[in-house]
């Protein structure tokens, strides 16, 4: 690998240890909130190597860089996560914890620098168990007609890209552009941590599934499904379930 790559390497290293230590619920908010701005230029950085690789052609530099500038996102969102905690923000902390994992589970598909990170994606399994109730989480079926593929613009399957994998600090993914929705359903296999039940029907009202609280109904007056129904993020009038599980959504 490239001398300026190690060494950049080497700095990442060094902040991210450097804030980690706040990266739980008693640190104060004033640390977090600082450590999140310091990864924020950090991040600018890991960014401006990643267009110059790219520039350059260096695909294996670029890749390296992807790895890095994933990882600071990683963090910068978990230490989100417990701010929003502190806000009593809990479906905002939720979205953090997700967004963290994948950026995460990115830094590591980037490149080899991210081997070592399995300890860190395993600790922010722990967190999601440890800190959220069990979460229901809903799969949209759906028969897709035409899919293009991110890096090249070609239609998916016809130009050498492969989705998860890594191309000149870019990574693939299947976009699809014309489709036909089928069927919602209760998943268990977790991909898509984002699409889930946000609230539960009781006794002719609405809970909020992370609180347990009541849902006032000037919140869910617009929109508010038949009886015996549960509302979710990206879905709505899902069949009832008397008991959450945990589970997720394909992504493409």
């Amino acid at each position: 690998m490239d001398e300026a790559i190690t060494r950049f390497r080497e700095r990442v290293d060094n902040a991210i240890r450097s804030v980690l230590g706040f990266c739980c619920a008693t640190r104060d908010r004033q640390f977090q909130e600082a450590a999140v701005e310091q990864l924020g230029g950090l991040r600018v950085e890991c960014e401006e190597l990643k267009a110059e690789m790219i520039r350059a052609e260096r695909e294996d530099e670029a890749n390296a860089a992807l790895s890095f500038e994933s990882l600071v996102d990683a963090v910068q969102s978990e230490l989100r996560m417990w701010l929003a905690l502190k806000d009593g923000a809990p479906q905002a902390a939720w979205d953090h914890l997700v967004n963290a994992q994948g950026s995460v589970r990115t830094a590591m598909q980037a490149h080899d620098v991210g081997a070592s990170l399995e300890p860190y994606a395993e600790r922010l399994v722990q967190l999601e168990q440890l800190l959220f109730p069990p979460q229901v989480f809903m799969s949209i079926g759906m028969i897709v007609k035409r899919a293009e593929c991110s890096v090249c613009g070609a239609d998916y399957g016809t130009c050498r890209h492969v989705a998860g994998r890594p191309y000149c600090g870019v990574m693939c993914h299947k976009i699809i552009t014309d489709g036909e929705a089928r069927e919602v359903s209760f998943v268990e296999s977790p991909a898509n941590k984002h699409c889930r039940v946000m609230r539960v029907s009781d006794n002719g009202g609405w809970r909020d599934i992370m609180t347990w609280l009541p849902v006032p109904p000037d919140q869910t007056q617009d929109a508010i499904p038949d009886a015996g129904e549960v509302q979710g993020t990206r879905t709505e009038g899902a069949p009832h379930m008397e008991q959450t599980g945990r589970g997720g959504a394909p992504s493409e």
